[in-house]
């Protein structure tokens, strides 16, 4: 067990139980806004630091959603999301094809 084991068990039993399964489409989506303002306020000879921060913040969402996981009987946010082993499948797909475009 390395070092950071136990600080990304604090941060996934941070993360409330209601919204455990949706945090990282949460992180993506302000990763996305941030980055859009990002793009907004460089100049255009400083684009790649847009794509790398994309980029990392990609690989922090598909931490982040290997973290959470899944549960079986999870249904989250009043019954309206229920994340399984699918849901997992596509975050992880998704997300290593957008950090692949962009790198």
């Amino acid at each position: 067990m390395n070092a950071m084991t136990p600080f990304l068990i604090s941060v996934g039993q941070a993360i409330p139980y209601c919204l455990r399964g949706l945090f990282p489409e949460m992180l993506l989506a302000m990763a996305i806004l941030l980055g859009c303002i990002l793009e907004w306020s460089t100049d255009p000879s400083s684009k790649r630091l847009v794509v790398w921060f994309c980029a990392i913040s990609g690989l922090a969402t598909l931490a982040l959603s290997m973290i959470t996981g899944t549960g079986a009987e999870a249904h989250l946010v009043g019954g309206t999301f229920t994340p399984d082993s699918i849901t997992q499948f596509v975050r992880f797909f998704a997300l290593t094809a957008a950090i692949l475009v962009l790198l």
